[in-house]
């Protein structure tokens, strides 16, 4: 039987607050996911831990048992990952990466390719998927690293600030376009998106148009370099690629957007992570 080391902090939290809701804002996860992680390892150890009621939880026999062994099993692994790192003292080893799809043309060129040439022993993993859903990784362990934006405040992570970017309205370069007749196409899933049509609205622009969704950058870029109207872009994407053939909209609204490099604390202290870390931090603020 294999029991995690996460479920494990995850149990020990729960048992803490006494709450699932309370201890799921100090693990990062939300309420249904933490409940999930909980039955896993009741499952695993075939036995009940929580007494549940409307006021919360309370520990059956079994969860004392495993309460009073957990501090003596995750000290020994904090010990065994520990002796490991020390051991590493070579720039080698393979590492997992998060970064949405779009910010990996523009980021991972930066360092990457040099951090690899420099060094044959190391390679990586990319994960590319949403900023909320990386960062849930890292914490749960099956990330190493994450280059997001706009990153949620956890206990558990750390933070280093690479870059400043804006969400903005975009046109072709071509013919204008009636503001009130271009389509204006963007990816509902990202937030800054909501909030530029929200402030572009009250501004009264964009407030009969036409709306498409797409949930890939690139193509909204493409699209309005064919010229379908506006699209909504991160500067770095549009500036990237497309500097050539779109421009942002004059006094349309933008969003401040912050890109970090996070990773879990005190876990990676190898040698080979900590030069990693520094690759990535010098090559973007230099």
């Amino acid at each position: 039987m294999s029991i995690s080391i996460e479920l494990l902090r995850n149990f020990k939290e729960v048992a803490r607050c006494g709450n699932i809701s309370q201890a799921a804002n100090h693990v990062g996860l939300t309420q249904p996911a933490l409940s999930s992680s909980i039955r896993k390892l009741e499952h695993q150890l075939k036995a009940e831990l929580f007494h549940r009621s409307k006021k919360g939880v309370s520990l059956t026999r079994a969860g004392n048992i495993l309460l009073n062994q957990s501090d003596s099993l995750l000290r020994n692994w904090e010990r065994i990952t520990s002796a490991i790192a020390c051991d590493n003292s070579q720039i080698s080893g393979r590492y997992s990466m998060g970064i949405h799809p779009a910010l990996s043309t523009v980021t991972l060129p930066k360092f990457l390719p040099k951090l690899m040439q420099e060094h044959p022993l190391l390679t990586f993993t990319f994960f590319h998927g949403s900023s909320h859903l990386i960062t849930e990784k890292i914490i749960n362990y099956e990330l190493d690293f994450g280059i997001i934006i706009n990153p949620i405040n956890h206990p558990r992570l750390s933070y280093d600030k690479l870059f400043e970017d804006q969400v903005a309205f975009y046109q072709s370069k071509g013919p204008e376009i009636d503001t009130d007749k271009g389509i204006v196409v963007y990816d509902a899933r990202m937030y800054q998106c909501e909030r530029l049509m929200e402030q572009a609205q009250s501004q009264k622009l964009f407030t009969d148009n036409r709306i498409l969704h797409v949930d890939e950058l690139h193509v909204i870029a493409s699209l309005v370099t064919a010229g379908i109207g506006y699209g909504i872009l991160p500067k770095l994407v549009a500036d990237s690629h497309y500097s050539d053939s779109i421009e942002a909209v004059k006094g349309s609204p933008v969003y401040l957007d912050r890109c970090y490099l996070v990773r879990r604390k005190q876990q990676l202290t190898s040698a080979a992570a900590e030069h990693i870390i520094e690759a990535i931090i010098n090559e973007f603020c230099r």
